[in-house]
């Protein structure tokens, strides 16, 4: 997209591209204590001097954007914690509230969405993706619930007046309403604080961005426009990168991974694992090329790494640095479910054949048996590689 397409966006969407925080219009958001609730009011804990400035720079930018205010009495105070981000130049503040309200509260049930269904929907040859303005803190919090966020810091009481980080309601009531909000428009996906946007050409996402967009200024809200992306072939959404061809792992991921020493001990495997299993999708028979990385976090086990561990670890990072690229699903076509099964593990994979005939892999899928489960005959076993997918 040209910059002066990007531009006449700006200009029809003033508010939407303000740099001002937005506030969610017409509604105040209520956080519901249980019966027993009872106040609990913290001192702030200690902070380290290096943190100290950036913490009382962020908390003026706060009370600058209207979302704390000071106050000089509360039942209710939560410890805060800093998290560091942009290099530890910037932080987030967070109310550390499973030591005050969470236990006390009437959680917000709405369920988040699977990443892998997400995924599964989308379609589409050029995308948008837009960044929504520090996410929670554009709802605004009705007054009973306001005084309830109160967090203690170095510098004083502040209570939030917008939905703040680490409550448990939050993620929940915040992905409903943007859900809500975005109901109807087609090839629109989101997640939190990203808006995802689809189209088969530029003249049908323009339409479906700027109905995006009208929804959000009406509602008051607000993007970072920094972080939103226009009219791109390819785009980063969800941990993945999204072309007109499929799904795969965003060069940043891969050099990521490619970077990892082999692990000294297991809480460095555990990481490694962690990482890679998030696309595990994409590794053909994963769970037999990685059982030698999962014997060593068996209880019964010694750390040895040995030479099985360092082919099976090399062997994920090739195959992820390979750059493998999965189709995206569609519930037009016709499903091909290839499995397979062993006494030690069962694995598959679901393919569909393309309007060119060519056939292509949407996903791989994989697991090891227990002892008990490797015990099954291979009927069982290939039923069991039938349901086993977890998408």
């Amino acid at each position: 997209m040209s910059q002066g397409k990007e531009g006449e966006l700006v200009k029809k969407f003033p508010s939407v591209f303000s740099n001002k925080l937005g506030c969610y219009q017409g509604k105040e958001f209520k956080l519901n204590l249980k019966p027993d609730a009872r106040p609990k009011f913290c001192k702030p804990r200690p902070l380290p001097y290096a943190l100290r400035d950036l913490v009382a720079s962020e908390l003026d930018s706060l009370v600058r954007d209207g979302v704390i205010v000071p106050v000089e009495f509360s039942d209710w105070a939560t410890p805060i914690v800093p998290i560091s981000k942009e290099n530890g130049q910037k932080l987030r503040i967070c109310g550390d509230y499973k030591v005050t309200i969470n236990p006390v509260l009437e959680v917000d049930k709405h369920p988040i969405p699977r990443v892998a269904d997400l995924l599964n929907s989308i379609s589409g040859t050029i995308f948008c993706k837009l960044d929504l303005s520090k996410a929670y803190l554009q709802l605004p919090l009705c007054e009973e619930s306001q005084k309830l966020t109160t967090i203690s810091t170095h510098k004083g009481l502040f209570m939030y007046k917008k939905l703040s980080f680490g409550i448990a309601s939050a993620p929940g009531i915040f992905q409903r309403e943007i859900e809500k909000l975005l109901f109807g428009i087609p090839g629109v996906i989101s997640f939190f604080d990203d808006i995802f946007i689809s189209g088969k050409d530029s003249v049908e996402l323009t339409n479906r961005l700027e109905s995006v967009l009208e929804k959000l200024a009406d509602a008051g809200l607000t993007v970072n426009k920094d972080k939103c992306e226009f009219f791109k072939d390819s785009v980063e959404f969800l941990g993945y990168q999204v072309d007109k061809n499929g799904l795969s792992v965003p060069l940043s991921r891969i050099q990521a991974i490619n970077s990892i020493q082999i692990p000294t001990n297991v809480t460095e495997l555990k990481s490694f694992l962690g990482l890679v299993t998030y696309y595990a999708k994409f590794i053909p028979n994963m769970s037999k090329i990685a059982e030698p990385l999962y014997v060593l976090l068996r209880k019964d086990k010694n750390w040895a790494w040995l030479e099985p561990q360092t082919v099976s670890f090399n062997n994920i990072k090739s195959v992820i640095a390979s750059n493998q690229i999965l189709a995206h699903f569609d519930p037009i076509l016709e499903i091909i479910l290839h499995t397979d099964a062993s006494n030690v593990g069962i694995a598959g994979v679901l393919s569909q054949i393309g309007k060119d005939g060519v056939e292509r892999p949407v996903a791989f899928c994989s697991r090891t048996l227990s002892m008990a489960g490797g015990s099954q005959n291979e009927v069982n076993c290939q039923s069991l590689s039938l349901v086993a997918r977890d998408g």
